[in-house]
């Protein structure tokens, strides 16, 4: 079964992007391993002719939190978009069968409102 991460990778590449994991796995010398987005915010990095995506990858359970988490960086946010990229969160969940899957995809305007929401 592949991670919700690969998931969006296979299904952004589908779409025509260049994809690039933009997370860092940290391993401090003391401590507990973890992950940290990149601005604090991306997972995935999406790059096609016309158009630049940061994912943030999560499952539908935690959409809103991912939005939320978006709208407390609104003056990120806001610059990231207003120089012509996007930012949308995707949610995955499995449907009958562990091996059968659907997302949901929201996109966040400049400041931090959802403005398109799709479930596919």
């Amino acid at each position: 079964m592949s991670s919700p991460t690969q998931r969006t990778r296979d299904r952004l590449k589908r779409l025509g992007y260049t994809v690039a994991t933009v997370e860092a796995f940290i391993r401090p010398p003391a401590g507990k391993p973890f992950k940290r987005d990149l601005f604090g915010l991306f997972d995935l990095l999406a790059v096609r002719e016309d158009e630049i995506i940061g994912v943030q990858v999560t499952d539908t359970t935690n959409v809103s939190k991912r939005i939320a988490k978006a709208q407390t960086k609104v003056d990120f946010l806001r610059k990231w978009i207003t120089a012509g990229a996007a930012f949308e969160v995707w949610g995955w969940k499995t449907k009958k069968t562990k091996t059968d899957w659907t997302h949901r995809v929201v996109r966040l305007g400049p400041d931090g409102e959802p403005i398109i929401d799709t479930r596919r």
